[in-house]
């Protein structure tokens, strides 16, 4: 896997970061994408169970672009299609998926400003059902039920 798409941008201390989205049927050098003013923003799930153990997290990438098919190409068919990195050239301070919803936009003239879901690698496998002896449960239930 491969990453296809990459954008560089200062976080707010001006340090360098990238946001790194993989394709499994890509090779070559990553395609350079411009980030908008806030390129990169997640947030935790608000659940009122403070005792949870495991906390999914969704958010947002925000690019700009000339058109918006290049925005619809980055948009993932299943949950794990298209993993996404954030990190600071050497660690890895974020992990997750492109989120396979339809992104938005405000709408004004070209350049296209385009805010595509992202979700935490544990929020992805949230859907997944895992059979047990009541029935099935999802992957994050069995996670929360192992590490209480």
């Amino acid at each position: 896997m491969a990453i296809h798409w990459q954008i560089h941008f200062k976080s707010f201390t001006n340090e360098d970061r990238y946001v790194n989205i993989y394709d499994s049927t890509y090779s070559g050098n990553p395609v350079q994408l411009k980030g908008a003013a806030n390129p990169f923003r997640t947030s935790e799930n608000d659940d009122l169970d403070y005792y949870a153990p495991i906390r999914t997290q969704s958010g947002y990438i925000s690019i700009i672009a000339e058109t918006d098919t290049l925005i619809s190409q980055l948009i993932a068919e299943k949950p794990t299609d298209r993993p996404v990195t954030l990190t600071d050239g050497v660690s890895t301070l974020w992990m997750g998926f492109l989120h396979c919803e339809l992104y938005s936009q405000p709408w004004a003239p070209t350049p296209y400003q385009g805010d595509i879901p992202i979700i935490s690698a544990v929020a992805a496998y949230q859907g997944v059902d895992m059979p047990n002896q009541e029935g099935a449960v999802s992957l994050l239930q069995l996670l929360n039920m192992i590490t209480i």
